[in-house]
C-alpha cells in the first residue's frame, strides 16, 4: 500500500516533534520552580560541575549557581572570591577604570591565573565629575533619571565620548556629544581619566 507523501512528512514531523519533547523532558524533571528562592534542580543537571569555597561548595550550571539544600540545589548569588575556571560566551568584557571586568548575570569576575573569580560589583563613586568616559556598548539608552524606570530620552553609540557631571549608585549624569545632558549605566562605559585635579 502507497502512502499520501503529505502523510509521510505528517508522520515525520510527529515523530520529531515527540523526540523533540522526549529529549526535554528528563532534564526539566529535574527542576523544581515551586521554590521560593528562585529556580533548583532535585539532581544535579548533566553538564555541571561543582566549585568548592571554603568549607562548602557550588554547583555550577549555564553560569548560574546553585547551593545544596533542602532537597535540591537552589539558584544562588555566588560569594565574593569563588573561582571558576570558564565563563559562558554571552559573558561580556568591561572596562572600568582601567581594570577588566568579566560580567554574566550581574555578576562580575576579574581573571585570575587560576580561572575567573567573582569580585564585587564595581560603583559609580570612583567616577568623579570631569571625567570623561567612553560608551562600550553597541547603542546605550540615555534616560532622564538614574534608574530604569524613568524614560529613555536618546541613545549614544560605541566609542562615543561622554563627561560625567554627577554619579549615583551605579549612573552616572553625563554630558553627551550633542552637548545635551542625561543619565547612563556605569557598566556600560569605560572610565578615561577619572576627572581628579591634583
Amino acid at each position: 500500500m502507497k502512502l499520501n507523501p503529505i502523510f509521510n512528512k505528517t508522520i515525520v514531523i510527529t515523530i520529531s516533534l515527540v523526540f523533540l519533547t522526549l529529549s526535554v523532558i528528563p532534564v526539566n524533571a529535574m527542576a523544581d520552580p515551586r521554590r521560593s528562592n528562585g529556580y533548583s534542580f532535585k539532581q544535579v543537571p548533566p553538564g555541571s560541575h561543582r566549585v568548592r569555597h571554603g568549607k562548602g561548595h557550588y554547583v555550577v550550571h549555564n553560569g548560574r549557581f546553585y547551593k545544596p539544600g533542602h532537597g535540591g540545589y537552589i539558584h544562588t548569588r555566588p560569594s565574593r572570591g569563588v573561582v571558576v575556571t570558564g565563563l559562558p560566551l554571552a559573558a561580556t568584557l568591561l572596562v572600568m577604570a582601567g581594570i577588566t571586568y568579566y560580567v554574566f548575570e550581574d555578576i562580575y569576575y576579574r581573571k585570575t591565573p587560576s580561572g575567573y573569580q567573582v569580585v564585587e560589583v564595581p560603583r559609580a563613586a570612583s567616577i568623579g565629575p570631569g571625567a570623561r568616559v567612553s560608551v562600550l556598548a553597541n547603542a546605550l539608552n540615555v534616560r532622564s533619571g538614574p534608574g530604569l524606570n524613568h524614560p529613555e530620552q536618546s541613545r549614544v553609540y560605541y566609542g562615543d565620548m561622554l563627561t560625567v557631571q554627577a554619579s549615583e549608585a551605579d549612573w552616572v549624569y553625563v554630558r553627551l556629544p550633542d552637548r545635551s545632558f542625561g543619565w547612563v549605566m556605569t557598566c556600560f562605559v569605560s572610565i578615561l581619566d577619572n576627572g581628579a585635579k591634583g
